[in-house]
């Protein structure tokens, strides 16, 4: 069997799939559980419609281009991205599917451009429009298939496609209509009455796979990815997988208690549950500061170390078979604060 639609298995190993779902035992990776009845080796993972970046390009004229100060320009580009976005580019229905970033301004060649009877200089506006994945069981495939006269399995076999192209075109009409159609942008005005008008053009080229910060790119599907977590100083982390229900493990090493959690599992949200850990050192190496007592040794769990005012009596050993628990302050079968040791 195979995972629902729009979902894939988290190992990707082949043939080892599970039907998740409410007659089974699985459970969907995005629902609550906790690490004990969670088993990562068969679990149904939300993939997402892949999320993508386009380049595009749009030019204007300006009297004197290089002669920009940087305060005009960083003006030019807010205010060129404030038209845009007022205008109702990468909103559908009111509602945002993409957004603009990575602006920059090129000037054109030292030599002039004829604008009219006065001559001006050429300037380019560089900027991406990027589309966020989608999850596939939000999508409606119906209505972004581009055909009419087929069925609704080709339009599911194709949803993720025509849903591109949809996306393609409508970003596409938008920019057409703000830059090129729209006499309202035909100026933007900056600085000093510096005046920057419209060529009336716009280039878009073609766009690339783009997952976004909480995705990353699998078996041409976006995944939601924790990515790796921090490094454990002073302890071990034990893991692999990033992709969502994957967990982690967290231990620190002889001398330290853990503080946070000790395990965590990759969320929908792209963030890792649960407490960020860290190993604190439980084992005393001097005795200045410290009252008169017993303290876990720096040598181990079967040892502990005394302090009498600023002097430390080390490795003293438990009885046999028996650990230092430093909660207890005494040596026992077990330890609270050792067994990872």
């Amino acid at each position: 069997m195979k995972c629902n639609d729009g979902y894939d298995h988290v190992a990707f190993h082949v043939n080892e799939f599970e039907q998740c779902g409410p007659d089974t035992n699985w459970k969907w990776s995005h629902q609550g559980h906790d690490d004990t009845d969670m088993n990562t080796d068969y679990l149904c993972t939300e993939v997402d419609f892949v999320g993508f970046r386009m380049q595009a390009d749009s030019y204007y004229f300006v009297d004197d281009c290089n002669n920009l100060k940087q305060s005009d320009i960083e003006q030019a580009k807010a205010e060129f991205l404030k038209s845009l976005f007022e205008k109702g580019v990468c909103k559908n229905s009111g509602i945002s599917y993409c957004d603009i970033g990575d602006v920059s301004i090129e000037c054109g060649a030292s030599e002039s451009f004829v604008y009219g009877a006065q001559k001006r200089q050429e300037v380019k506006f560089t900027f991406d429009i990027i589309v966020e994945p989608k999850e596939s069981h939000a999508v409606d495939c119906n209505k972004v298939c581009d055909r009419d006269d087929v069925s609704e399995r080709y339009c599911k076999n194709h949803c993720q496609e025509n849903y591109k192209k949809m996306m393609n075109k409508m970003i596409r009409d938008q920019l057409k209509q703000a830059i090129v159609e729209d006499p309202a942008g035909e100026r933007i005005n900056v600085g000093d009455n510096i005046q920057l008008t419209s060529a009336k053009s716009v280039m878009v080229f073609k766009s690339s796979i783009d997952c976004g910060r909480n995705h990353s790119l699998i078996n041409g599907k976006c995944v939601r990815d924790c990515h790796e977590p921090q490094p454990l100083g002073n302890g071990t982390m034990t893991g692999g997988e990033t992709t969502l229900g994957s967990i982690y493990k967290f231990s620190c090493r002889i001398g330290y208690r853990l503080k946070g959690s000790d395990s965590r599992f990759c969320q929908k949200n792209g963030e890792w549950s649960g407490i960020e850990p860290y190993c604190e050192e439980i084992c005393v190496r001097k005795c200045h500061g410290h009252p008169i007592g017993d303290y876990q040794s720096c040598a181990g769990c079967h040892y502990y170390c005394t302090c009498l005012g600023n002097i430390r009596y080390d490795k003293r050993p438990c009885p046999a078979n028996l650990i230092w628990d430093d909660n207890a302050k005494r040596c026992l079968g077990s330890s609270s604060t050792c067994d990872n040791y």
